[in-house]
């Protein structure tokens, strides 16, 4: 605000010393007063730009769906029993993980 200041100033300075010459119009002394003005304005309009936009956050997801499925289990030996408990075992822990990846998957579409 002072360099504006400052620049009328020294426009109203100017102006006094070209009262002394007659040979311009008062309309040119105004225009030659108004200059430095002018372009002071048109200055600080450059040097004030759009601010940066921020970047969004990365999203934030439970704790609970971030977890990596668990190891499969291998059969223990080839006895039926065993076979058929061991796919009890398999098919259970499938359907868990299933489930938390299709809860991951519905959290993240729903964002």
């Amino acid at each position: 605000m002072s360099v504006m200041i400052w620049l009328i100033n020294q426009g109203r300075q100017i102006e006094k010393n070209n009262v002394a010459r007659s040979g311009q119009s008062v309309a040119l002394r105004r225009v030659s007063m108004s200059m430095p003005l002018i372009a002071t304005c048109m200055m600080t309009g450059c040097a004030s730009g759009t601010p940066p936009t921020p970047t969004p956050l990365p999203p934030m997801y439970p704790a609970s769906l971030l977890v990596k499925c668990p190891t499969l289990p291998m059969a223990t030996s080839g006895k039926l029993v065993d076979l058929i408990n061991n796919h009890i075992d398999v098919a259970e822990r499938y359907h868990d993980c299933a489930s938390t990846h299709n809860n991951l998957v519905d959290l993240i579409h729903d964002r």
